[in-house]
């Protein structure tokens, strides 16, 4: 239709958020669409390459290519319009695990680690916490890429004295060392720090 103007056309489809373990490939695809449409997909609003189908396969997902995934749809029969679809966020996960120790040998039988994020503003945002189990290890699933802090805290009640520590082996989170996820991390382990006790002689 000549002059006719196609402006503000709604979103094809609804937002979605797939969470895909690191490494693995994972399909974004559009559904419907005509034997002359053109696709080109977009992360984050920008142009990817060579993912001009209506199906993307988003290959070995990692902290570069997570994101924010639309497709633009075009048609020569048709210039002038173009089809945006909803976002379909993927992100990768990875997989946190070691042990809270009470020294270099021995493990804290009680205790829970907490996982967290540092976002934009460089503030913290709790992310997970879990229970250690009684030989001291722990896990941590389903972590989205991305930069953290990670404290463990032995039960006091049971490790007399035993005060927050982060990784690696600090009670200050400023001193503490930042996780930058791109992977699964299996050796993150924590040595806790204790109130110091009163001299015995004065």
């Amino acid at each position: 239709l000549v002059g006719f103007n196609y402006g503000n056309q709604a979103g094809l489809g609804v937002f979605s958020q797939t969470l895909v373990d690191v490494g693995s490939d994972y399909d974004v695809t559009v559904s419907g669409g005509g034997p002359s449409d053109e696709y080109q997909w977009k992360r984050n609003g920008i142009v990817v390459n060579a993912a001009n189908a209506k199906t993307y396969k988003i290959p070995a997902i990692n902290r570069s290519n997570m994101g924010d995934y639309t497709c633009e749809i075009t048609n020569p029969k048709t210039p002038g319009l173009t089809l945006l679809t909803a976002a379909q966020r993927v992100l990768a996960t990875a997989t946190l695990q070691g042990r809270l120790l009470i020294d270099a040998n021995d493990p804290a039988t009680v205790g829970t680690m907490t996982l967290l994020n540092v976002n934009t503003i460089g503030a913290f945002d709790t992310t997970a916490v879990r229970a250690i189990n009684n030989n001291g290890t722990y896990l941590i699933e389903k972590v989205i890429l991305d930069d953290y802090l990670l404290a463990g805290f032995a039960s006091p009640q049971v490790h007399t004295n035993a005060l927050p520590t982060y990784f690696t082996k600090t009670i200050f989170w400023e001193e503490a060392d930042t996780l930058v996820i791109e992977g699964n991390l299996n050796n993150l382990d924590i040595i806790s720090e204790f109130k110091p006790t009163d001299p015995e002689n004065g």
